[in-house]
C-alpha cells in the first residue's frame, strides 16, 4: 500500500496555482505558526496522521504500525497519540541519531534531491 506524501509549503496559507498539476490524493500543508519554515508542527502531522489513516484503514481489529523520528511533533504531540491510539494506529519511535542507518535511501538517493543550486 501506498500513502500519498504532504507536502509543507513556506508559506500560511495557500496561493492560487500552487496545489495545480500535483498527482491525485497528495495533500498539502501551510505552517501557519511560522510561515517562513518548511517545517512540520504538531498541527501538520495530526494532519497526515488523519491522511494516513483514512488511506491505510486501521482498527483496533486490525493494527498497523507506524515507524517514527524521535521529532517532537511524532512523541510530544497528545492529538496524535489519542488519534493514534482510537484507530489502531501503533507508533513506534526509533532512537536519535539512527534513523539515517535504517533508512540508506536518506543519506544516499534523496539527500541528493534535497539540495538547492
Amino acid at each position: 500500500m501506498y500513502v500519498q506524501p504532504l507536502i509543507i509549503y513556506k508559506r500560511s496559507r495557500s496561493a492560487e496555482g500552487l496545489e495545480d498539476g500535483a498527482p491525485t490524493g497528495i495533500i498539502f500543508a501551510y505552517n501557519a505558526y511560522n510561515p517562513e519554515s518548511g517545517y512540520i508542527n504538531k498541527a501538520v502531522f495530526v494532519e497526515w496522521l488523519r491522511h494516513f489513516i483514512d488511506t491505510v484503514r486501521p482498527s483496533k481489529e486490525r493494527e498497523v504500525l507506524l515507524l517514527l523520528d524521535v521529532h517532537s511533533t511524532h512523541t510530544r504531540n497528545l492529538d496524535a497519540l489519542n488519534i493514534s491510539r482510537e484507530n489502531g494506529v501503533i507508533m513506534l519511535a526509533f532512537a536519535e541519531h539512527i534513523t539515517h542507518r535504517l533508512q540508506p535511501l536518506d543519506m544516499s538517493f534523496l539527500k541528493h534531491l534535497s539540495t538547492q543550486t
